[in-house]
């Protein structure tokens, strides 16, 4: 094996961990801050994921629409988000609980 079919290996198997943990803080998840699984399907290739429908979108589409958030809409934002890290570390205990700007769903009210 190549060095790059190793370093490709790994990766994925870094994937697939990180997709498993995900699906099972958000099965496990108890936090209003956190958006509900309701079933988590699987085949050879893909996993898919059955959440909680989130009218207002996710956090990267509305800062590409508004191309900047004002300090009290940002403000509110990091709130929301540091709240919802809190909880999953202190239940989950994971060293890498990710933040992701796709992962942040948006309700009707924020």
């Amino acid at each position: 094996m190549s060095f790059i079919e190793i370093n490709i290996k790994i990766s994925f198997q870094l994937l697939v961990i990180s997709v498993i943990t995900e699906r099972n803080a958000l099965a496990l998840s108890q936090s209003p801050m956190c958006v509900r699984l309701f079933y988590s399907l699987q085949t050879k290739s893909s996993i898919y994921l059955v959440m909680e429908y989130m009218v207002g979108g996710d956090l990267k589409s509305l800062l590409s629409v508004c191309g900047y958030f004002d300090e009290a809409m940002a403000t509110f934002y990091c709130a929301e988000i540091a709240l919802a890290l809190q909880y999953l570390h202190r239940y989950f205990q994971e060293d890498f609980v990710v933040c992701k700007f796709i992962n942040s769903q948006i309700t009707a009210t924020g």
